[in-house]
């Protein structure tokens, strides 16, 4: 199937920077949003995406395609060929008892290749063709990297409220251990092992404190790499929602097949392919050479007249380079196919991991922490009438602080899945805090 409404989506680059600079200039004139003399600067979602594709160094680096595309327009453009001067003095040396008139002979000749076959056309439709691909690319790389940011925030946050739930946790048991002590200090039902007990358990809870701290430091400077950031101290300003996106696969994957940058990209290369071919073809016989040629011999007779060459195609007609080229063409049609394919995949797994994100997520919000919690409760009012002992209730305490943890895993799942249909689709705000309109309603249009 050959592309014919590509050129349709490029109206749509624009979607891609919707949530982080709705009618901002072009980010690579938009100012810096770190100032370089504040040492701190808290950041949302939409602020870290924004700084990210300004300043992030690798993509930074892809953009210098386009420069190098843009400089094959310029190529396209320009006449690849110039004129050929050629002249030849010659002394003339006359037999012996021999006279010439002229003792110079004089050849001038001026050349220049002429395309009979329309290449300058096609060789300018290949440039377009390849700016387009290239920049269908970038925004391929804008995406990605939008997502891996959105993906890079919500971890560190993920690990800082990890952080705070072992905290809680830590200070649970620490109130635990304040009362069991106070309670064996009066003597009343307790005894030094279960002062001993309750502080083996707070001891335990602050051991997993490093590990902790040292996974939420390397997931927040794992943000800054993502964004490009050096010198700046960022902290982070979001949470973890239950949010979801909500449709049939089908809808999503039609959204994806327009929005997606690499299938367009694979639309363009198939455009560019078509067009080398053409120019292979046009090619195949050579440019034929026509100028002027002026000649003044050695009886001083002067000769002036036009002059054509041509190859003659005998040998090598180039059709093994038609062959390659047309080669070419199908392997990017095969690899538009593969894209194709893939995204169906790509959406399905995603929607289904979303699916069972949000059934986990639901089930921990609904059900089984708040009946944790009560049952925390009451287990505290029955500890404080001395009918539970010391090891149930640092039990009930666990289980509750182990949910929490859970929910907090089930979060970052549902946020996982939601950055999973985001790179499907080919649309970073399915990935944050603010889903799309459309995305609410469950009608991806």
């Amino acid at each position: 199937m050959v592309p014919q409404r590509t050129r349709r989506f490029a109206c749509r680059v624009g979607l891609l920077l919707t949530a982080a600079a709705v009618a901002a200039p072009p980010l690579a004139a938009q100012a810096p949003m770190l100032p370089e003399n504040v040492a701190a600067h808290v950041v949302t979602l939409d602020q870290s995406v924004s700084w990210a594709l300004q300043n992030n160094p690798d993509l930074a680096v892809f953009r210098q395609q386009r420069g190098i595309a843009t400089a094959g327009i310029v190529i396209a453009k320009t006449y690849p060929f110039n004129p050929v001067w050629g002249s030849a003095v010659l002394g003339v040396i006359p037999p012996p008892g021999g006279d010439v008139s002229n003792r110079v002979f004089n050849q001038h000749t001026l050349t220049q290749d002429i395309e009979l076959h329309g290449q300058a056309k096609i060789r300018r439709e290949v440039a377009g063709a390849a700016l387009s691909r290239v920049e269908w690319e970038i925004v391929r790389q804008e995406q990605m990297l939008a997502v891996l940011t959105v993906r890079a925030f919500h971890g560190s946050i993920y690990q800082q409220e990890k952080l705070r739930v072992l905290d809680d946790a830590i200070g649970l048991q620490e109130e635990t251990s304040k009362k069991v002590k106070q309670l064996v200090a009066q003597g009343i039902r307790l005894k030094a092992a279960d002062f001993m007990l309750a502080r083996s358990d707070e001891l335990e809870a602050r051991s997993q404190r490093g590990s902790r701290q040292t996974q939420a430091v390397m997931a927040r400077h794992e943000l800054r790499r993502v964004m490009g950031v050096q010198n700046e101290v960022v902290e982070i300003s979001g949470k973890l929602t239950n949010a979801t996106p909500a449709g049939a696969a089908e809808p999503w994957t039609q959204l994806a097949l327009q929005k997606r940058a690499d299938l367009q990209a694979m639309h363009m290369a198939y455009v560019e392919a078509e067009q080398r071919e053409r120019l292979e073809i046009a090619n195949r016989f050579g440019n034929p050479q026509v100028g002027v040629k002026t000649e003044y011999n050695e009886s001083g007779v002067t000769f002036v007249g036009p002059t054509i060459q041509f190859a003659v195609p005998v040998f090598n007609a180039k059709r093994g380079e038609i062959l390659q080229r047309q080669a070419e063409k199908a392997k990017v049609l095969l690899e538009m196919q593969r894209i194709e394919i893939q995204i169906n995949q790509e959406v399905q797994a995603a929607l289904d991991r979303l699916r069972e994100a949000k059934k986990w997520v639901g089930s921990l919000e609904n059900d089984i922490l708040p009946t944790l919690r009560r049952t925390m409760e009451d287990f505290d009012k029955l500890f404080a009438q001395g009918e539970v002992d010391v090891l149930r209730l640092i039990d009930v305490r666990r289980r509750y602080l182990r949910s929490r943890d859970s929910y907090l895993d089930a979060l970052w799942e549902l946020h996982q899945a939601r950055a999973d249909l985001a790179a499907a689709v080919g649309d970073f705000t399915l990935a944050t805090e603010d889903l799309p309109v459309c995305a609410k309603l469950g009608t991806p249009e």
